[in-house]
């Protein structure tokens, strides 16, 4: 994404260039000739009453003003960097929290890791976790009450009851995506989505889970967020249930 940027901004800089350069070279080309003009009539004495006009103060007046729109130019494009730089950080901390549970594996029996992010009043919720922690099994559900048990607990998932935030943040859910992925170990994982959109941000403090008393099998989860910028972790439990996010 970043060298996507980079290389637009380079596209964009080297066309203004390009054009100003251009221009220039059009009205220098265009005084040359208005000079040439200007003698060969002198010469002739058609043009003796005519005022001559001061080509060169107006190709000078064109330069500067060329300079001064690529200084506007160029801290345009420094301050619309500045305002993407936010927007980089969160994508790059999700993708790297990612690849931290992609490479070191999430199938942790009693564990569970969860990553949250805030990005002014949007907000992001994702777990991972071994779906015995969850579900109490792990294999494909095929008796009666394996499937009503799979049913209850991915529904709880996807409710979002299993969490709740300050009720001054006004939090609600915008979005939500709940799904289990088996490996080819005979083990399989629960991944739980939530997109939040928040009234009042600032006034998210912490978010508390209830999630330990909800899935039986769960006793850890390691939690790592990222607010406005500012990121930590904290190991929660039944004991310790709430995650703080600002101090």
């Amino acid at each position: 994404m970043c060298v996507a940027v980079y290389l637009t901004w380079c596209y964009l800089r080297w066309s203004y260039l390009r054009w100003s350069y251009l221009r220039w070279s059009y009205l220098r080309w265009s005084h040359n000739r208005n000079d040439s003009h200007r003698c060969t009539s002198q010469k002739l004495g058609y043009d003796k009453a005519k005022p001559k006009s001061d080509g060169a103060t107006m190709l000078a007046s064109t330069h500067a003003s060329m300079l001064v729109s690529t200084q506007r130019l160029n801290r345009w494009l420094v301050l619309a960097g500045l305002k993407l730089i936010p927007v980089f950080a969160v994508g790059m901390f999700n993708q790297a929290i990612a690849e931290e549970m992609t490479t070191h594996g999430s199938h942790v029996h009693g564990e569970a890791q969860l990553t949250f992010v805030l990005d002014g009043n949007e907000a992001e919720l994702a777990l991972v976790t071994a779906a015995g922690n969850i579900l109490g099994f792990e294999h494909s559900a095929t008796t009666p009450e394996e499937l009503q048990q799979q049913k209850t607990q991915l529904d709880m998932l996807q409710s979002g009851r299993w969490f709740s935030a300050d009720a001054a943040a006004n939090c609600t859910i915008a979005g939500q995506e709940v799904r289990t992925e088996p490996d080819d170990q005979g083990h399989a994982d629960v991944y739980a989505n939530i997109q939040l959109l928040c009234q009042a941000p600032l006034k998210l403090q912490n978010l508390q889970f209830s999630l330990f008393e909800l899935a039986s099998g769960l006793t850890t989860i390691k939690a790592q967020y990222l607010i406005d910028g500012v990121a930590g972790a904290q190991e929660l439990s039944a004991n310790t249930s709430a995650l703080k996010l600002r101090n």
